[in-house]
C-alpha cells in the first residue's frame, strides 16, 4: 500500500515544490523520491519504526523544515533499520533546517553511528544550588552543542566527532521550579536533540537530587537509563598505559574502539559491484532496493 506522502511526491513534477498542508502534521514513511523536487514540510515529521525512511534517488533533491524521525528502539536496530535517510549514488540531497532521529547513508560527513538519549529526566533537584551533570555521546561527525535557555549550559560547545563527555551545568532554581530544555546536536547538514527535563523540590528534602557529576547516560552501556535516578559513575576514559606495571603477566592490551564513523562517500562515487552478478549496481550495501518494497 502507497503512503499518502508517497503519493504526493509521486505526483510533484520534477523542478517543482510539495508543500505539505496542513503544517506541523504527522506523516508514515518510508517514501522514495526518484526526480529532482523540493520539498517544504512546514514542521512536518515523517516517522516509522524501522529505516530507510527516506531514500532519495535523484540529484537536485531539496529537504526544508521537516522532522524525520526513527521511532524504534536504537540499540536492538541493524545500521539498515537505524538510518532514516539514504541518498544512493549519484543522488544529491540538500538541506534547510531539518532535524533528525537515527543515522545518515550516503551524504558526505554525515555519516556513522550516532548514540545519545532522546530524553532526559533529571529527577527532582534539590533547590537553590548548582547542579553538574554527564553525559557519554557518540557523535560520529564535527558537531556543535547548544541549549535553548539560560537554565541550563553545555560545555565544551563543538566536537571533532567521537565518543565525548560533555558536561551539563544548571543554575540554582527556586523550590518547586520545572526545568525544560532542549539541547541542540548540530553537524553540517543536519540537527538533533536531547529534550531535558526535572523539577525543583518544595524544599531541602533527603529525597532531592544533588548533581555533583553523575553521568545521566553512557553510550558505551547498553544499560544505561538517560534519567538521574540510575545515574551512576563511569570510569573516565583512559589518558594512557599505567606508570607502574602490573604484578602478574600483563593483560592483553583492549581492542581499539570501533570507528564510529564512515568515511564519506563522494558524490561521484563510481556504481559498486553486485556481489551475485559482479555487475554495475546503484545499491547501498545493507540497504535493500527501494523499487522492491511494499507500500
Amino acid at each position: 500500500m502507497i503512503s499518502k506522502l508517497q503519493e504526493l511526491i509521486d505526483q510533484t513534477g520534477a523542478g517543482k515544490t510539495l508543500v505539505l498542508n496542513p503544517p506541523s502534521q504527522e506523516l508514515d514513511g518510508p517514501v522514495i523520491v526518484r526526480q529532482p523536487l523540493t520539498v517544504r514540510g512546514q514542521g512536518a515529521t515523517i516517522r516509522g519504526a524501522t529505516g530507510p525512511l527516506v531514500s532519495v534517488q535523484s540529484f537536485g533533491v531539496l529537504l526544508q523544515d521537516l522532522r524525520l524521525e526513527i521511532t524504534g528502539n536504537p540499540q536492538k536496530l541493524s545500521d539498515a533499520e537505524a538510518c532514516v535517510l539514504v541518498a544512493y549514488s549519484g543522488a544529491g540531497v540538500m538541506t534547510r533546517n531539518v532535524t533528525l532521529r537515527g543515522n545518515v547513508i550516503g551524504v558526505p560527513g554525515e555519516e556513522g553511528r550516532w548514540c545519545y538519549p532522546h530524553a532526559i529526566r533529571l529527577g527532582t533537584l534539590a533547590p537553590r544550588c548548582f547542579h553538574v551533570f554527564k553525559l557519554r555521546l557518540a557523535l560520529p561527525v564535527p558537531c556543535k552543542l547548544t541549549v535553548d535557555s539560560g537554565r541550563v549550559a553545555v560545555e565544551p560547545r563543538s566536537f571533532g566527532g567521537g565518543v565525548t563527555d560533555v558536561v551539563l551545568h544548571v543554575d540554582p532554581l527556586d523550590p518547586n521550579a520545572r526545568v525544560r530544555q532542549t539541547l541542540v546536536i548540530e553537524s553540517a547538514y543536519f540537527k538533533r536533540e536531547i529534550g531535558v527535563a526535572g523539577v525543583t523540590a518544595r524544599s531541602e528534602t533527603a529525597h532531592a537530587v544533588r548533581g555533583n557529576g553523575q553521568y545521566l547516560f553512557d553510550c558505551s552501556d547498553p544499560h544505561a537509563k538517560p534519567t538521574c535516578s540510575t545515574a551512576r559513575p563511569v570510569a573516565a576514559p583512559s589518558s594512557g598505559p599505567p606508570t607502574t606495571p602490573p604484578a602478574g603477566p600483563a593483560p592483553p592490551p583492549p581492542a581499539a574502539p570501533a570507528d564510529q564513523s564512515t568515511p564519506p562517500r563522494p558524490p561521484d562515487t563510481p556504481a559498486r559491484a553486485d556481489d551475485k552478478t559482479g555487475k554495475p549496481t546503484d545499491r547501498v550495501p545493507g540497504i535493500p532496493n527501494p523499487d522492491s518494497w511494499a507500500f
